[in-house]
């Protein structure tokens, strides 16, 4: 992971987003067991790299999916 610019908790927030229905930051949260403002800096990591992006959710404008 380390060789194209990941770190070990990349690899667990992106096989949670693989495949599945969308997440938001919160369900990431509790799916994986992390404080969410644990979350929120990983999440604001890999955003910064472009390996995950936030999409406000049309139905509650308070709540990002993660893609």
């Amino acid at each position: 992971l380390e060789t194209v610019g990941m770190r070990s908790r990349y690899f667990f927030v992106l096989a949670s987003l693989a495949g599945g229905p969308e997440l938001s930051q919160q369900d990431l949260s509790r799916l994986l067991n992390l404080d969410p403002t644990t979350v929120v800096t990983v999440i604001d990591e890999m955003e910064r790299n472009q390996h995950v992006e936030r999409r406000r959710t049309p139905a509650d404008r308070r709540r990002y999916n993660l893609i």
